[in-house]
């Protein structure tokens, strides 16, 4: 008889609830949580494919250590004792040579990156860093830079929108089930979507109005609406008055920028902006200009996500019913915060960063999630000093940075080259040390805090055994540090100990996850107040149009 297993997909970064059915060791069917509001049983294709991701022969199914040149291919199959050694061995001696900072780590942000974090900061380099950057590091400064928060921190009430806007964000095409149900929910009541892309997409067919718009002036058309906005005053005005800063000069920039010139620079005519701009304005506060889910790297982009933030701020939309919202932990629910072993004490690091984060290099960039743009002339250049291995956890250098013959090139300057992972990538097969990762089906993780209007928490469980001989990322990690001395750091011995110390301070069990793979931290839907209680992290306390941030 089958039994269900609650877990989370991880076919993408999404991260989607799921029911698994298993029978004798195997997975039977996958499919979305049905105690979910909004997921109710649905998953996409590719959290469906998690079945052949299983029974896929081709992934890596043992430790390996290269044999010949750099990506020729050549391996030898090891035990985990030899592949650790191996591992922790050349590390010792690059951090004795060159110091803990000599040793970078990358990857694709997950559960256990606390526990990756910890292990950097125990050798005492400061360079983690995260795909992040790579994927929407122009979106990530762009928030900072008018709010103090990140993007991450911003979430979407599509269930209650009246009016959205979207840029290019081909949703109905996309694999986020939770939101698409939502929309489409908030759309049967009666909302709008407004269209804009270059594509005739399935989501321009699915919109109230489309707009095609020619490639790259996307900046210019939010500039004609932010400048009809002001001058017809269709903004929220006690909004802007009590949280805006900086709107004198938003309307001197935007003051040449009229519908007219931006129908010269869009093709989209004078007149539908103006009228896009009105309908928005009835809609306010439930009005979304989406801002967007990737981005590119260059000034422009920056310009083009700030932008949309603004036309948010300027509709009171931040923070507002069907609008933007800024998501919500377990704090907020009355709750203790979530345990993350990257909380401990360390040894102090005085090594700056590599990649100039955070710093005088580049003051801008999140230092939480890095600048890999700057591996290859970190390396290179030994700027501002060796580095000397690469960690990559799910993480593809290779593929991701611009560039890849310089990233290469820089590369096989390295000691050392450990590619945690599930399958056969670049970095992988250009490493010296593969350490296999049991996929998601065959692992437990770290509890996911899922914060938002209402905060809950998930578990990742494990479905089945493995199929080959490969392990966890979070016991692969605190193997290594075992093998460096360093095993203080990482208390723990199986995943449910890791659980227990993460819930220490939540009111909550492990128990507690059974009936429904989840738990909710409240039933209450957690909105600031909007005369005098959004808590914006910037120097002003409000939306800083002029940001000190970019100034500065």
């Amino acid at each position: 008889m089958a039994k269900e297993v609650y877990s989370i997909c991880f076919m993408c970064t999404v991260r989607c609830p799921i029911r698994v059915l298993v029978e004798n060791d195997d997975v039977k069917w996958i499919e979305g949580n049905p105690h979910v509001p909004g997921i109710d049983g649905a998953l996409c294709a590719k959290g469906s494919a998690g079945l052949a991701l299983l029974h896929d022969d081709q992934r890596p199914q043992y430790p390996m250590i290269r044999t010949g040149p750099r990506g020729s291919g050549e391996w030898k199959k090891v035990s985990w004792n030899e592949a650790l050694d191996y591992v922790a061995d050349k590390l010792k001696g690059i951090i004795k040579e060159h110091g803990g900072q000599s040793v970078v780590f990358g990857e694709r942000t997950n559960l256990n990156t606390h526990i990756s974090k910890t292990f950097m900061k125990a050798i005492g380099s400061p360079n983690h860093f995260t795909h992040d950057a790579l994927c929407k590091g122009s979106l990530n400064t762009a928030w900072r830079s008018l709010t103090g928060f990140t993007d991450a921190q911003v979430g979407v009430d599509y269930g209650n929108t009246k009016y959205i806007v979207m840029y290019g964000r081909n949703i109905f095409e996309a694999l986020e089930i939770k939101p698409i149900n939502n929309l489409l929910n908030a759309m049967e009541k009666g909302a709008k979507l407004i269209y804009i892309d270059p594509r005739i997409s399935i989501t321009a067919t699915k919109a109230d109005r489309y707009l095609m718009i020619r490639p790259g002036t996307d900046l210019a058309l939010n500039y004609a609406l932010i400048h009809t906005i002001l001058k017809e005053r269709l903004y929220d005005m006690q909004y802007v008055r009590r949280w805006v800063k900086g709107l004198k000069e938003l309307q001197a920039f935007v003051e040449p920028y009229t519908p007219e010139w931006a129908e010269a620079e869009t093709g989209i005519p004078a007149a539908e902006i103006v009228t896009l701009a009105r309908e928005a304005a009835a809609a306010k506060p439930a009005v979304i200009f989406h801002y967007g889910y990737r981005s590119a790297h260059h000034p422009n982009e920056i310009h083009l996500r700030r932008s949309l933030i603004i036309l948010n701020a300027l509709m009171g939309s931040i923070e507002a019913k069907g609008g933007l919202f800024f998501k919500k932990g377990p704090k907020a629910a009355g709750r203790g915060d979530i345990r993350k072993y990257v909380e401990q004490e360390f040894p102090k690091i005085k090594a700056p960063r590599f990649d100039g984060s955070g710093h005088d290099q580049f003051p801008i960039a999140d230092a939480s999630h890095g600048n890999p743009q700057m591996l290859a002339h970190a390396i290179v250049n030994e700027d501002p000093y060796p580095v000397r291995a690469l960690i990559a956890n799910r993480f593809e250098p290779l593929q991701s940075i611009p560039d890849a013959a310089a990233t290469r090139k820089a590369l096989d300057k390295l000691d050392l080259i450990v590619a945690i992972d599930i399958n056969f990538s670049e970095i992988a097969w250009y490493a010296d040390v593969i350490l296999p990762e049991s996929i998601y089906l065959e692992r437990a993780d770290s509890l996911q805090v899922i914060s938002g209007l209402k905060p809950q928490l998930y578990r990742r469980q494990q479905a089945v055994s493995p199929r080959y001989d490969t392990r966890p990322a979070w016991l692969i990690i605190k193997q290594i540090a075992q093998r460096l001395d360093l095993g203080k750091y990482f208390p723990y011995e199986t995943i449910e100990d890791i659980w227990n110390f993460q819930l220490q301070d939540m009111g909550v069990t492990i128990e507690d996850f059974d009936a429904k793979g989840f738990v909710a931290l409240t039933d209450q839907t957690l909105l600031w107040d909007r005369e005098k209680g959004i808590k914006f992290k910037t120097p002003s306390g409000k939306i800083e149009l002029v940001s000190a941030l970019m100034e500065s």
